[in-house]
């Protein structure tokens, strides 16, 4: 960081205690540019940082980042203010609640309340933030909760197991440590704040559940497990019948019952077009209507060719265009010049791939009506007669010198035979 002058310093130091609150915009005016920029030539190799940082470090002389009193990172993220400086001296509230200071204040503050008035208090807080006494039964914050631990690898949760295990080494000696005792003073704790700990009160909810459902615990029967699969397909329904562009035409009964393979029928919201598609299997998937978004047809490598050919020429042109004659397919067009060009393969535009008959003349009529030019360049006609199809279509696109002028010295006139022809 480069040095600011004494001068500089004074003028910012006044600028920022007379103008708490609009100091920033007083130094991006013209009367201060000078200021303003020599402030940010002095940290060109910090550009990240915000003029807040840069005011308190030009006024306490700092050059590098403060660091973390526990574990000695740099206070990078951390939000500062010009004259107070930074808001905390830790990296994180985990480094903040290892500190002597949080330590003494968590102490003072249980000293003044017992426990259940803590309990209580802690109740009324999540009543008024999450509208429930416990945040884990908030249902938002359980979808979180599920999210993070669906998406923990096999990798972390050994890293976890290793940690845990390396603390217990550390404390206790043994990996595997486990105090009874702990434990036992918890379940105490536990059956004297809430009765359903008690172990006849246990044994009793096991007898009901094993007499009502066949299992240890109500949680593990068939009826709750097809409650929430029906939960989930419920969610998965409500968001189809919401959907923009296609809508099911089937009840709720039938989309839960069907199987992966078994057509359901859909309308389309665009066009109107009914159709029948397979239903999804709990991941999701919604069908389309083809009419509006048809499968897209590989291109050839002849037609590929032609595409380069008339790229060539500096001529700017669409492929595989569909806006024009919806739902038709232009392979090549060109706006500037209002022509189109198919490229007809001959198996692909034949019988033999069903084809419709009418197919190319209900595209020549469309372009027609539009005032578009069509020209059809057939795959025989690219492959065997390259150079007379490239000389047509120059001339068409009105490039000039494709042709030589021929005298009528240069001409002559031979009768051909029928073999010639």
């Amino acid at each position: 960081m480069c040095k600011i002058s004494e001068k500089s310093k004074n003028i910012l130091k006044h600028i920022v205690e007379t103008h708490c609150v609009s100091y920033a915009r007083i130094l991006k005016s013209k009367k201060y540019s000078d200021l303003f920029s020599e402030i940010s030539v002095a940290f060109e190799n910090f550009p990240n940082l915000d003029l807040n940082t840069r005011i308190f470090w030009i006024l306490n002389n700092l050059k590098t980042y403060p660091k973390c009193e526990i574990c000695g990172k740099e206070l990078v993220k951390t939000k500062c203010h010009p004259l107070e400086g930074y808001t905390t001296k830790f990296c994180s509230s985990k480094c903040a609640h290892k500190s002597l200071a949080f330590k003494e204040k968590m102490k003072n503050a249980l000293s003044c309340y017992d426990r259940q008035k803590a309990m209580q208090k802690r109740e009324l807080t999540c009543l008024k933030k999450y509208g429930c006494r416990n945040v884990s039964q908030n249902s938002e914050i359980r979808k979180k909760i599920s999210k993070t631990f669906s998406e923990k690898t096999d990798a972390d949760i050994l890293k976890t197991t290793l940690k845990r295990k390396a603390t217990k080494f550390a404390r206790y000696g043994d990996e595997n440590y486990f105090d009874k005792n702990k434990k036992q003073s918890t379940i105490e704790k536990k059956t004297i704040e809430n009765p359903k700990y008690l172990k006849n009160i246990v044994e009793k909810r096991k007898k009901t559940c094993l007499k009502l459902y066949g299992c240890d615990c109500a949680a593990q029967r068939d009826i709750a497990k097809k409650n929430r699969e029906i939960a989930i397909f419920k969610e998965l329904y409500e968001k189809m019948m919401s959907n923009e562009k296609v809508l099911p035409l089937f009840q709720f009964d039938e989309y839960f019952k069907v199987k992966n393979t078994q057509k359901l029928k859909w309308k389309c919201k665009i066009c109107g077009n009914e159709f029948e598609c397979e239903a999804n299997d709990g991941h999701g998937f919604l069908p389309r209507c083809y009419k509006c978004f048809p499968k897209q047809q590989p291109v050839s490598n002849e037609e590929k060719t032609l595409v380069e050919f008339i790229e060539k020429l500096d001529i700017e042109i669409q492929t595989s265009c569909r806006k024009i004659i919806p739902p038709y397919e232009l392979d090549i067009y060109i706006p500037e010049k209002k022509l189109a060009i198919e490229f007809d393969g001959l198996f692909w535009h034949s019988e033999k791939a069903d084809a419709e008959v009418s197919y190319h003349l209900v595209k020549n009529e469309m372009c027609e009506k539009l005032e578009i030019q069509l020209i059809h360049v057939f795959e025989d006609e690219w492959l065997f007669k390259r150079k007379q199809t490239e000389n047509f279509l120059k001339k068409i696109l009105g490039v000039q010198n494709c042709f030589k002028h021929i005298t009528n010295d240069l001409c002559e006139i031979i009768e051909l035979d029928d073999f010639q022809t």
